[in-house]
């Protein structure tokens, strides 16, 4: 008898929507108590349109994920605010309805005895929700089912003992017209096997459906993860990056020995004419130096300032800032910020003639002030 009491609810719920039922006493575990309907059902206007969904999410840990949803048609504003009391009563946990979570807790009972395995329903919670033309009622039941599928041998996955009895019958006898089942693959599962057609991944059941000759089941295989990497291909990687990393750091040098070491070619462009004034020359031609100007010198063993100050030296201890710039290769802006450091430091004199800069060894500006 407890068998027939429950599956009458359930057959409430799939063909009525979420009609809730009247039980005339609490002890009582009677089909004639759960199948009178309450007064709130008449108002809701409870008629063949009604229509049920429920969607079964399982999950890899072999939990589930429930939800329950009902549609019914609502003719009248005394409609409407009777199914925003039914969903404030469920939300409270005071409504009397074949669509709660006690029903869901008794067949969770009914198949842990029958499969071995506990069961509980859990976090459960309601919401309702009326379409804005106020003539259609919405309302969801969400739960979660503990160990609702059960592991096969090859590491898959099974649904469908879940839905038996302990006396080999089931708590789900059939889907009603316009009910839907549907059973969503868990992740990293593909279906190897089902009771029903597949849509897009998930098993699908429309009714009318005889359950009872066409029990509910679905076999779910393990997909394969990613294949681990080939050793030999994270080594070929690895030489492949440090080859790379090589190549970039060797750029990276050249462009800083580039920016920091001039040319060794201390003379004029070919080509070119260096201008000077009259006070630059002094009587004396500056390539042919006495003292230094036949010696080899490794200018990449220089640093900056000793470049310019052998440049100066091999010029008679003057030249202009745009000779320097010229001679070295190096930009304006390094060759300005490089003699302004030397004149702070005493190395070079600056002497500004028009538009134009005269650099000078220190002994040099004594010549030029006349204390030769």
């Amino acid at each position: 008898m407890r068998y027939a009491v429950i599956i009458l609810a359930l057959l409430i719920l799939v063909v009525g929507g979420f009609a809730p039922p009247v039980v005339a006493d609490a002890g009582a575990d009677t089909a004639a108590g759960l199948a009178a309907p309450a007064a709130q059902t008449a108002q809701l206007g409870q008629d063949d349109s009604a229509q049920t969904t429920i969607v079964v999410n399982v999950h890899s840990d072999t939990n589930a994920t429930w939800k329950v949803r009902t549609r019914h048609s609502l003719r009248s504003s005394e409609d409407v605010r009777a199914f925003e009391r039914l969903v404030d009563e469920l939300q409270r946990g005071e409504a009397n309805s074949s669509l709660d979570e006690g029903m869901f807790r008794n067949y969770a009972e009914l198949a842990a005895e029958s499969t071995g395995r506990e069961m509980e329903i859990v976090d459960v919670s309601y919401n309702g929700t009326v379409t804005d033309d106020g003539t259609t009622g919405v309302l969801t039941m969400s739960f979660t089912w503990t160990n609702f599928a059960e592991r096969t041998d090859d590491g898959g996955l099974r649904v469908g003992d879940a839905f038996t009895t302990p006396d080999g019958g089931t708590w789900f006898p059939w889907l009603a017209e316009g009910q839907q089942l549907v059973i969503e693959t868990p992740e990293s599962h593909e279906v190897q096997n089902s009771f029903s057609g597949i849509r897009e991944g998930s098993v699908v059941a429309t009714g009318p459906m005889d359950l009872r000759e066409q029990p509910i089941y679905v076999v779910y295989e393990a997909t394969p993860g990613p294949e681990p990497p080939d050793p030999l291909s994270l080594e070929l990687v690895a030489g492949v990056g440090a080859m790379l990393l090589l190549v970039v750091a060797g750029v990276l040098y050249l462009r800083q020995q580039e920016e920091t070491v001039p040319q060794s070619d201390t003379g004029p462009a070919s080509g070119s004419v260096v201008d000077r004034s009259p006070d630059d020359l002094d009587g004396d031609d500056p390539d042919s130096g006495d003292s230094d100007g036949g010696d080899d010198v490794d200018l990449s063993l220089l640093s900056d300032e000793e470049r310019v100050e052998y440049l100066l030296e091999q010029r008679g201890g003057r030249m202009r800032q745009a000779d320097i710039v010229k001679q070295t290769g190096w930009s304006d802006a390094k060759v300005s910020q490089l003699l302004s450091a030397m004149a702070d430091e005493e190395r070079v004199n600056k002497l500004r003639i028009g538009r134009e800069n005269l650099i000078s060894l220190p002994n040099e500006s004594h010549r030029t002030n006349g204390d030769e």
